[in-house]
């Protein structure tokens, strides 16, 4: 008698108001679950997206890293060591060593044109392009002396150039680095040049140059370099004084590095863009010698990220995260159109319309990765929208209801698309939008009798 009386009171519980309130609660807490599974298959995706593009890019090229030519100049070093006999008296021991010093340049010009385009693998697209770089400018003449240097000990005849660059195999043909009307074809020479942390140099045979680089007061070169890349083209403003202009035909650029383009260059269209930086030698407080090897000088760069601004997997990682609050409305919306028309909807048809409103998430996802994410967002809402509203209609009996709720969800998914497609303010228009929809609520709710329901 006793556990008939306790059922009783059971099923009268979670009939009333309260009790189905915390049913959808619970389903809520439930559908949680299904949503981080959803996140994490959104990770595994664009985790293998990113695996396909670093195959293609290997292949074609790499992100490509360019320091401006220096001059590699070799000296021989005299140290003299005393060494005490036995006897008493002591000889000089005098050692000859080769070291290096590395000239910058004292203006430095580059001219770059840059061909992007999209390289697809399956459903992957990676950015990559083909482009040059032609370095111009001068060296001027060093005062050796400044160096504790004897002019007298310079090697003239095993003066090089050098290039350094973060990646040989993007290089498409043949260097020549021309030098007061001299040409060289630079070959690689690897880290025995002393470049620091992850740089490659291109390095000439012997140019020649004989003491007329002493004497001259300034010296004219050209350069130009032929590559595949992907990713990114950056420079190193070695020179005093270091100008670039870029032209490209990619139309998404992100200006990035140490240094940006100057605002009144800079020109971004539907057809590509066209920027030029300046850098002073006040700018970056780089020497005008090194001495004995070149440091990492990465830090200074700048260039262009040639990056596909739609990434979809992002977008429906950010649409995830505002699942659990399209769900919670979208039960709140059926709830109190329940209460306020005295409808009687069974805990199963809420059970069906949160699995429906998960599948959502899986709909945008597998979409998405072939029609992009915008399209994928306006197929997949509406798939669900009008499958709730049908399921909705088959028991509510009523046209006029159904019609609310579709407009209901129609509002809720548009609210969240906007959201998601804002960056700065997506804050600020989602706590607007909450604090009105809670203010429709609260006036919609307030002739409810909530104790006598």
């Amino acid at each position: 008698m006793e556990n008939k009386e306790n059922k009783t009171e059971n099923e009268s519980f979670f009939r009333t108001t309260n009790g189905k309130l915390l049913i959808i609660l619970g389903l809520i807490v439930v559908l949680l679950f299904p949503l981080e599974l959803i996140k994490q298959l959104i990770y595994e995706r664009n985790g293998r997206q990113k695996e396909m593009i670093s195959e293609v890019t290997d292949k074609w090229g790499d992100s490509v890293m360019i320091c401006g030519p220096m001059l590699k100049v070799p000296y021989v070093s005299i140290s003299e060591t005393i060494s005490k006999k036995s006897d008493g008296t002591s000889d000089t021991i005098i050692k000859k060593t080769k070291e290096f010093i590395y000239l910058t340049p004292d203006d430095l010009h580059i001219d770059s044109d840059v061909q992007a385009k999209n390289l697809s693998r399956g459903m992957y697209d990676a950015a990559v392009f083909t482009g040059d770089l032609n370095f111009t400018g001068s060296f001027q003449s060093p005062i050796f002396e400044d160096l504790n240097i004897n002019p007298d000990f310079i090697i003239w005849n095993e003066v090089t150039a050098i290039l350094p660059t973060s990646n040989l195999r993007s290089i498409k043909d043949e260097v020549v680095f021309e030098f007061q009307g001299k040409k060289q074809v630079l070959e690689p020479a690897y880290d025995e040049d002393g470049i620091d942390q992850g740089f490659e140099v291109l390095s000439t045979g012997f140019l020649k140059l004989g003491k007329f680089f002493e004497k001259s007061s300034s010296n004219q070169f050209n350069v130009k370099v032929e590559y595949n890349g992907s990713q990114s083209v950056k420079v190193i403003p070695i020179g005093r004084k270091t100008s670039m202009k870029m032209v490209s035909n990619w139309a998404d650029p992100s200006f990035s590095g140490s240094f940006l383009p100057d605002d009144n260059s800079k020109v971004i269209s539907d057809t590509g863009f066209q920027a030029e930086w300046k850098v002073l030698q006040m700018n970056r407080p780089l020497p005008k010698y090194f001495k004995g090897n070149v440091p990492n000088l990465s830090y200074y760069s700048f260039g262009v990220d040639f990056i596909i601004t739609t990434d979809q997997y992002q977008q429906n990682e950010r649409t995830v995260k505002y699942g659990i609050l399209l769900i919670t409305l979208s039960f709140l919306t059926f709830f109190m159109v329940q209460i306020i028309n005295k409808l009687v909807i069974n805990i199963v048809e809420y059970v069906l319309i949160g699995i429906a409103l998960t599948l959502f998430y899986t709909l945008l996802l597998s979409i998405s990765e072939h029609t992009g994410f915008i399209i994928a967002y306006i197929i997949s809402a509406g798939s669900v929208i009008g499958m709730v509203s049908i399921y909705a209609f088959s028991f509510l009996k009523n046209i006029r209801i159904t019609f609310l709720i579709i407009n209901s969800l129609l509002l809720l998914y548009g609210y969240i698309f906007v959201i998601i497609r804002m960056e700065s303010y997506a804050l600020l228009s989602g706590s607007i939008g909450l604090f009105l929809i809670l203010s429709a609520i609260m006036y919609y709710s307030r002739k409810i009798d909530w104790k006598n329901i």
